[in-house]
């Protein structure tokens, strides 16, 4: 288990749980990739967008 490195908010209006997973999966990611982090751990809990990254 690792540490939080950093952490962010934004507003992303009227949308659906899994348009905002996605959004935070997404920001998550490039803000790892811009502190330099190559291997990243990325934790969901909604089947839904788990099933939609992995398509």
């Amino acid at each position: 288990m690792g540490r939080c490195e950093g952490a962010f908010t934004c507003n992303l209006g009227v949308c659906s749980i899994t348009r905002a997973e996605l959004k935070g999966a997404a920001e998550g990611l490039e803000l790892a990739w811009h502190k330099g982090y190559r291997k990243v751990e990325l934790n969901l809990d909604s089947s839904t967008t788990i099933n939609i990254i992995k398509t």
